[in-house]
């Protein structure tokens, strides 16, 4: 039902933007086309559509010139889709430049900065560069009391993620709250169960699963497909293995066709840690090598310093040690770096307590280890 919908508004948005290219309104042409795939991001994740769209972006900026209170914001709207959809595109690190400075100089209206802000984040976010993203979260609060309450509240949910993800689990929850008592739905209880089990409650995280059911748009494929795979990290701490392997099982066997490469990375990335856990070593190693591979070629230090643990794990228990210690070591660079202290695709006690009981018979940052293993702000 959704996509008929989204595809009868796309020929509509079509054929408008069509009449507004030929009267010559470049910028409200522009603004057409950034809102579409603002849409198409929102309904379906990232759809083949938008490279069609993005195309037509793209024309429209070069007709619509260098005017920033035009482009800057067709961009900051645009962002989210074009990095889901094509996380290479040689503009983003210059639309994130833009997004940045927009934010830091204050020279945007409510709603335009949080989408800026939205954008800006989420690239941090997969480049692994959570430092500045905490440094967007706070740029963001000049903005929020004065925004809609729909992007207020959207907004709480990118806090959430970005609280948990720096093992500030009261924050996550209180942005989770917040996002809830202003009317969210099925993405604040996902950034609740994400939180709840990046921290280990297992009560909570199943609360929060329990309404993402009750909640979710079954039409959205990344959605059910992300439902399921939380549905195996929760199984998997509760020592459930088999069962954590049926969801994520599941969890690929969605339709990806609307899914960004992104998140079809961190599935793939707890199926191979999943396999380590139940000594599906062939499985783990070549699923690991995919992983890896992808992180670097799209620059997503974080999956690419998580996937190094967890192969770390999977040589520890192949009695590799020598090329475990090489691994962990790339690891902890990336650590200090991008100051983690939480890991993908979800926090295992039994393999962070195994790690660290290797470490230990060998050279190794001590220091950093434990900045991670403290797994605390």
């Amino acid at each position: 039902m959704r996509a008929n919908i989204v595809d009868d508004w796309q020929a509509q948005a079509i054929t408008e933007h069509q009449r507004l290219v030929a009267s010559d309104r470049p910028s409200a042409a522009l603004r057409l086309a950034a809102r579409a795939l603002e849409r198409l991001y929102r309904d379906l994740g990232a759809p083949p559509a938008i490279l069609g769209w993005l195309d037509l972006l793209e024309a429209d900026l070069a007709a619509a010139g260098s005017d920033p209170a035009v482009v800057d914001v067709a961009v900051f709207h645009a962002g989210l889709a074009v990095l889901g959809r094509c996380p290479r595109h040689p503009a983003l690190p210059l639309w994130h430049a833009r997004a940045l400075a927009a934010l830091a100089h204050a020279r945007i209206a409510p709603d335009d900065a949080l989408a800026a802000a939205h954008f800006a984040f989420e690239y941090a976010i997969r480049a692994g560069n959570f430092v500045q993203a905490r440094e967007i979260v706070t740029l963001a609060q000049t903005f929020i009391a004065n925004a809609t309450p729909d992007v207020r509240r959207a907004w709480r949910e990118a806090e959430a993620l970005e609280a948990w993800l720096s093992c500030d689990f009261p924050r996550a929850r209180a942005a989770v709250h917040e996002s809830l008592a202003a009317g969210g739905g099925y993405t604040a209880w996902e950034q609740g169960a994400s939180a709840a089990l990046a921290e280990g409650d297992r009560t909570f995280a199943a609360q929060c699963l329990a309404a993402m059911t009750r909640t979710i748009d079954v039409q959205r494929t990344q959605d059910v497909a992300h439902m399921r795979f939380l549905r195996g990290v929760h199984a998997r701490l509760d020592g459930h293995d088999f069962d954590a392997g049926n969801h994520l099982v599941a969890c690929l066997a969605q339709d990806r066709s609307n899914v960004p490469d992104f998140f079809v990375t961190l599935w793939q990335l707890g199926h191979a840690h999943l396999a380590v856990a139940r000594g599906q070593t062939r499985t783990a190693a070549s699923v690991l090598a995919v992983v890896l591979a992808r992180a670097s070629t799209h620059y997503w230090t974080f999956l690419r310093f998580s996937a190094l643990l967890s192969r770390t794990w999977l040589r520890i228990r192949q009695h590799r040690a020598g090329e475990a210690f090489d691994d962990l070591a790339q690891a902890l660079t990336l650590v200090r770096s991008g100051g983690y202290r939480t890991c993908d695709p979800w926090w295992d006690p039994e393999a962070i307590d195994e790690i660290a009981r290797f470490a230990q018979t060998g050279h190794h940052d001590a220091a950093t280890l434990q900045q991670l293993v403290s797994h605390k702000t």
